[in-house]
């Protein structure tokens, strides 16, 4: 992607006159990162917003035991590392390349001042802000109060992409899974093995086919929890 379509990509970029697309386009540097890469580190500064043009990064938060838990994936149109730029705190979570990636770099004083210039932009950030806010209180709901099997489920769905074939897939290790739904790998795979006993998926190395979306649909429902 070109920065120019990357930044239309970026809901609260996506609204921008030329001329302000323009100069945030001269401040912005693309950086580009190895399969296991480190981005940055929980506990950094953050001075930068990054938009990905090509690749994937997860994010995640770890223990001193190392146990992790990945907190989000983000694909090509994406951004992430908003907040430490608008609080100026250290970042909250760690930023990991998936694969070969390229991510375009907005440094937080270009942000700002075109977030001082352009009001509107500010508007947008907060609905973004809250719309991010809203789907981590319905993950912190699942994690409290469903099991791993319903979990499990739930972000199968989500994820669920449509390749070149017709076929619906998740690109994901088991392992990868297993942090994403705060549960162990042995767990994971029991469930796994449950709703391939079904028909509803099957498991490949490295990802999962999809073999029944609708009845997945239905059965992992996104209806509000009930603790």
């Amino acid at each position: 992607m070109t920065k120019r379509e990357l930044l239309s990509a970026v809901p609260f970029f996506s609204d921008l006159g030329n001329e302000a697309l323009t100069t945030l386009e001269s401040c912005m540097v693309l950086r580009k990162f190895r399969r296991g890469q480190p981005i940055f580190s929980q506990g950094d500064s953050g001075e930068s917003l990054f938009l990905i043009a090509s690749g994937r990064v997860k994010l995640f938060i770890e223990n001193a035991n190392g146990e992790q838990l990945t907190i989000l994936f983000c694909d090509p149109g994406s951004c992430f590392g908003e907040m430490a730029v608008l609080d100026g705190q250290p970042r909250s979570a760690s930023a990991e390349a998936l694969e070969s990636t390229e991510a375009w770099v907005v440094p937080r004083n270009a942000f700002l001042d075109l977030m001082r210039r352009t009001p509107d932009i500010a508007i947008a950030v907060i609905v973004f802000l809250c719309s991010k806010l809203r789907t981590d209180l319905a993950r912190f709901a699942e994690l409290t109060f469903l099991d791993t099997y319903d979990r499990l489920g739930r972000q199968l769905v989500r994820m669920a992409t449509k390749n070149t074939s017709g076929d619906y897939t998740v690109q994901i290790t088991q392992e990868e899974l297993a942090r994403l739904v705060g549960s162990s790998r042995e767990q994971v795979n029991r469930s796994l093995a449950g709703l391939s006993s079904l028909g509803h998926v099957s498991i490949g190395r490295g990802h999962l086919k999809i073999n029944r979306l609708d009845a997945m649909k239905q059965i992992f429902s996104e209806r509000e929890i009930d603790p």
